[in-house]
């Protein structure tokens, strides 16, 4: 079991877990490097995981039919022709948001992602757990996420690092970096509705919608608003390693947090 030490309290009813390539995780813990890349570059991914030929805009799938045509012809209308409609994606987006700058982590919390159990003798009989009244791991729901991403090949070298929330976006504004940040809402590209009621919203929401087929991932997005290059952009936050955690990917399952019966601080 991993234990962890700290002189800071943190808030862990939410956390981030961000898989960083093997490569690059010593510069963000050191220097805080955040690699955003474009939302155009993630229509052109063909895995499962990363690739999303809708990513940037909000999509509709219309299912084969027939329609018709009609034309209006005094008081009343013209039937002009039947026309066969094939299967079609309709997408709205804008083509400058679309070379806006995304990085992603996973969401977990105690709603979604976390069990949480309270502590005693009998089903938590453990030394150290004194002074604690519950203990919270990662479910086996959350766990079979993070085996699927992995699962792809070029995730297959990335490590997992442990991000506390509040204090990453706090970070961002020390650095002046100005950011948009969300949860995806996730939705079904049949629903015409849902197409609907983003088309007539703010088109940034375009940004921070993906079809249901994703909603594994629980994704919590921070999009860089400016234009990037093609090859993606860094921002850099500083020393990391006081307010997020290296993680060892073999060992997701052993990981713990214990809680005590406190005033959780105030969530951004």
């Amino acid at each position: 079991m991993e234990e962890f030490e700290y002189a800071k309290k943190f808030d862990l009813t939410h956390v981030f877990i961000k898989f960083i390539d093997s490569d690059h995780v010593e510069a963000f813990m050191k220097k805080g490097e955040l690699h955003f890349e474009k939302f155009s570059n993630f229509n052109e991914m063909t895995d499962f995981e990363s690739g999303d030929p809708n990513e940037g805009s909000v999509a509709l799938a219309l299912k084969k039919a027939k329609a018709t045509i009609k034309l209006p012809s005094g008081k009343q209308s013209k039937i002009f022709r039947d026309v066969n409609i094939e299967d079609v994606n309709m997408q709205y987006a804008n083509d400058v948001l679309k070379n806006y700058g995304l990085t992603s982590m996973f969401y977990v919390n105690q709603l979604d992602g976390f069990d949480v159990e309270p502590i005693n003798e009998t089903n938590y009989p453990y030394d150290n757990t004194e002074g604690f009244e519950a203990v919270g791991k990662i479910n086996n729901k959350v766990l079979d996420k993070f085996s699927s991403f992995l699962s792809v090949e070029h995730n297959k070298s990335k490590v997992p690092v442990l991000i506390f929330p509040n204090n990453i976006i706090k970070r961002f504004q020390e650095k002046n970096i100005p950011i948009l940040r969300d949860k995806v809402e996730y939705y079904d590209i049949h629903d015409a509705s849902f197409f609907e009621k983003i088309r007539s919203d703010d088109i940034i929401k375009t940004l921070f919608v993906k079809t249901d087929n994703y909603a594994h991932q629980k994704e919590y997005r921070f999009v860089l608003p400016e234009v990037i290059p093609n090859c993606g952009k860094n921002v850099y936050l500083g020393n990391m390693e006081d307010i997020a955690i290296r993680l060892d990917k073999e060992n997701l399952e052993n990981y713990r947090a214990y809680y005590k019966n406190e005033k959780h601080p105030t969530r951004n």
